[in-house]
């Protein structure tokens, strides 16, 4: 399953406020473009590391995008598709 099947999969499935689904939806279409086609199993924590410092964004965004992929990454190990989270820090 590539990191966009499983990210439309965690968005749709999750009990947010419309304001909390934007800002996560936003946060991870930064992902989403540099990963999105890569099967989650390939993502190694170099890739998160590239992502993040690749990143051209004000601090804090770089932060909320690397907490949304971790979490999404998480949810993907509890989901039982990836054997550990290569965001974690």
């Amino acid at each position: 399953m590539t990191l966009d099947a499983y990210a439309e999969m965690y968005l749709a499935r999750q009990p947010w406020r419309r304001s909390s689904t934007v800002l996560a939806t936003n946060a991870l279409a930064h992902v989403r473009r540099v990963l999105g086609t890569r099967p989650l199993g390939s993502i190694r924590k170099g890739d998160v590391q590239a992502l993040v410092t690749g990143l051209d964004l004000a601090p804090a965004t770089v932060a909320t995008v690397s907490a949304k992929l971790a979490t999404l990454l998480e949810a993907a190990v509890d989901d039982g598709l990836l054997a550990r989270n290569p965001a974690r820090v």
